[in-house]
């Protein structure tokens, strides 16, 4: 690139290691002579030290070679000790400045001054290099997929006063929709916000939400401009739409960082209905159905033995009268039968009839 001769003669000037423009932060100029007098040869206006902002700036760069600080919280720092509001790009822009270590840049080319330096070219490069690791930590991390995000989200652990809440039953944040909160006069952490009822108009539109879509007869989308057309004072996006339809807590659990809790909230949607809706959003897809089937009527397959103890369920016999015809010990048919219950081979109940049988109080 071609330079005019005003181009020509700054850079004549910084090649002779002096700085044109402003003093950098750190430093001051003496102004000794006119514009006049400059041109004519007789001196230039030297930069000074300013020993005040000299020590500021090597606090900086030698906090920020730590490694301990961000930009950010470097800024604060500054704040807090010095009243000075520095902002994450102030800071950038600071330790990004290679004049402090002796060099002026002009036109994109880096030049030796003659000016004191403040820090030593070793502590400049080393914060270099830790700004550059930074900044491809953010950017690498702002790559991040959502499901690695919620993975490593679902990983952090759950603050032990949080845990003891939701253990007990009880939710964290905003209910959901179908939810309303009569808000406690006096509420504190270690007592109830507020007695939580089921809202009937909202539980209406979500009961409306999980039947409509629990038929197969439409997609996310459609059901919700069906909604929003239907219930007109409410706008209800695909997002909501698909919010409801996933959410727990319309059956009795609280999802919260991966884990699953029973809460001690009514509940108005049934657990053959959600487990309908989960079938339709996993199988339906546009150019596919599939037939929904209870679990009652899957198919299930037996081993031997199960099908000993499954054909003696017609007769009510206790835990050892089982045993003795099924010919399994007692210890293990106790397994047996807990394995079944989870299979729904074995109701819940008929379970509890065995053990009540065998400890005498039936």
């Amino acid at each position: 690139m071609s330079l005019n001769s005003r181009s020509l003669a700054f850079l004549r000037v910084i090649k002779e290691g002096y700085w044109i423009g402003p003093a950098p932060f750190g430093y001051k100029r003496i102004f000794e002579f006119t514009p006049r007098e400059i041109q004519r040869g007789k001196g230039r206006n030297p930069i000074v030290v300013n020993e005040r902002e000299a020590l500021l700036i090597k606090e900086v760069f030698e906090l920020y070679a730590t490694g301990n600080y961000t930009a950010i919280s470097l800024g604060e720092y500054i704040h807090q000790k010095h009243g000075q509001i520095w902002g994450k790009a102030r800071v950038l822009e600071i330790i990004a400045n290679k004049f402090y270590a002796g060099f002026m840049c002009w036109n994109g080319e880096w030049y030796p001054h003659n000016y004191p330096t403040l820090i030593s070219e070793e502590l400049f490069y080393k914060v270099q290099k830790i700004r550059d690791t930074k900044k491809s930590f953010s950017k690498s991390a702002s790559t991040i997929s959502p499901d690695k995000k919620r993975k490593r989200y679902d990983n952090t652990p759950i603050p032990n006063y949080k845990l003891k809440r939701l253990m007990d039953g009880l939710w964290l944040t905003t209910y959901p929709r179908g939810y309303k909160v009569i808000k406690n006069p006096q509420p504190n952490r270690f007592h109830s916000r507020g007695e939580v009822y089921v809202y009937e108009r909202d539980s209406t539109i979500v009961k409306d939400i999980m039947t409509s879509y629990a038929t197969g007869n439409y997609s996310v989308l459609s059901l919700s401009k069906y909604i929003s057309s239907k219930y007109t004072d409410i706008k209800m996006s695909t997002h909501n739409v698909h919010t409801i339809l996933t959410n727990k807590f319309y059956i009795g659990i609280m999802e919260y960082k991966g884990k699953e809790f029973p809460h001690v909230y009514p509940t108005f949607i049934s657990k053959d209905l959600f487990d309908r809706v989960q079938f339709v959003l996993a199988n339906n897809t546009k150019h596919s159905r599939a037939e929904y089937q209870p679990p009652d009527k899957q198919q299930i397959t037996l081993t031997e033995q199960e099908q000993t103890i499954y054909d003696c369920l017609s007769v009510p016999l206790d835990i050892e009268d089982l045993s003795l015809q099924s010919n399994i010990a007692p210890s293990e048919l106790k397994i047996m039968l807990s394995g079944m219950i989870d299979r729904n081979i074995l109701k819940i109940n008929e379970y509890k009839e065995y053990v009540r049988s065998e400890h005498g109080q039936r």
